[in-house]
């Protein structure tokens, strides 16, 4: 019995169970699965696409690597913006992350509009840098969300739902194109999954305005019988306490 005392003592937790019963934590990284199966579906589809523009003169990997030089600018850019003391509100970041998704969302919606590979090179600088910013603030929502004690189970987690999205988001892409023979459909698939992603952000923020809503009027409470402590040991009365 003491060596299996000992045993539970000394037992370590992969992870802290308290992230997976967190619904804000839960319901934002629902949200990053649904745009993470839009973004990594794109570099998927993007060839396809390129070549039912049929320009032969046109190297579909163009596209692809055009969408990585802008999204490293765009990350480092967003890092700063991010940083600037106005820019820290959890709600503001949160506004932020759905001005993103919404934007690749659009983009998704629209490639399979275009009909030249100059008007989808365009697209993908657009969606190089939102996707850039998108993945910058999204891990900052997420230590804010979790805080600094929490965060590595967090990210745990977090990681898990984006490993779903890559395991689930290509066969649906996939299969979609060959059963429609075009790429149009899987694109448009990959936009519902944006819009997915804004609304559970869009619940996200309901729900933290909710909780502070609750924590407030225990806040307020909490400082008044400090301040009526604080005056009665100095003598000082109010009626109104």
């Amino acid at each position: 019995m003491v060596h299996n005392t000992e045993v539970q003592k000394n037992k370590v937790f992969i992870i802290n169970t308290a992230v997976l019963k967190d619904p804000c934590i839960m319901f934002y990284c629902g949200a990053l699965l649904f745009i993470s199966i839009s973004y990594q579906c794109l570099f998927l589809l993007l060839p396809s696409r390129s070549q039912e523009i049929d320009d032969k003169d046109f190297k579909a990997a163009t596209l692809v690597s055009l969408i990585g030089v802008v999204e490293v600018a765009s990350r480092i850019l967003s890092s700063v913006i991010w940083d600037i003391p106005s820019m820290k509100s959890i709600y503001k970041r949160l506004c932020g992350i759905t001005l993103y998704m919404f934007v690749i969302g659009l983009m998704l919606f629209l490639i399979p509009l275009m009909k030249t590979n100059m008007q989808l090179m365009i697209v993908c600088v657009i969606t190089g840098a939102f996707s850039g910013g998108l993945v910058t603030v999204s891990f900052i929502i997420l230590i804010d969300l979790s805080g600094v004690d929490m965060y590595k189970d967090a990210l745990a987690v977090r990681l898990v739902f984006a490993g779903i999205a890559s395991f689930v988001g290509p066969p649906i892409a996939a299969s979609l194109l060959d059963l429609t023979g075009t790429t149009a459909a899987s694109f448009y698939f990959l936009s519902g999954c944006s819009v997915l992603s804004i609304l559970l952000v869009s619940l996200l923020s309901y729900l933290l305005w909710t909780r502070e809503r609750r924590l407030l009027p225990h806040s307020v409470s909490t400082v008044m019988l400090v301040m009526k402590d604080s005056l009665e040991d100095h003598d000082v009365h109010l009626s109104y306490f």
